[in-house]
């Protein structure tokens, strides 16, 4: 997931609403949308620095998962 997003120092700030995993980013040509649909997303959205990746109702889950990869604590 980490990788798909351009790797720890691509992400900027991470979070997520109902379904959607939200995150800016610092280069967004170096997101890997195949990487994101591997991982579980079922769509990818990239509009400026921001990026949302479509999870579903277990987003929580995979926010906290990014959080601890980035030594973020909640």
């Amino acid at each position: 997931m980490i990788a798909g997003l351009g790797g720890k120092e691509n992400v900027c700030a991470v979070g997520n609403c109902f379904t959607r995993l939200r995150v800016d980013v610092r280069d967004p040509a170096l997101i890997q949308q195949t990487l994101l649909k591997e991982s579980g997303g079922s769509s990818v959205l990239i509009k400026g620095n921001h990026v949302q990746v479509i999870y579903g109702l277990g987003v929580n889950k995979i926010r906290t998962a990014v959080n601890a990869s980035l030594g973020v604590i909640e």
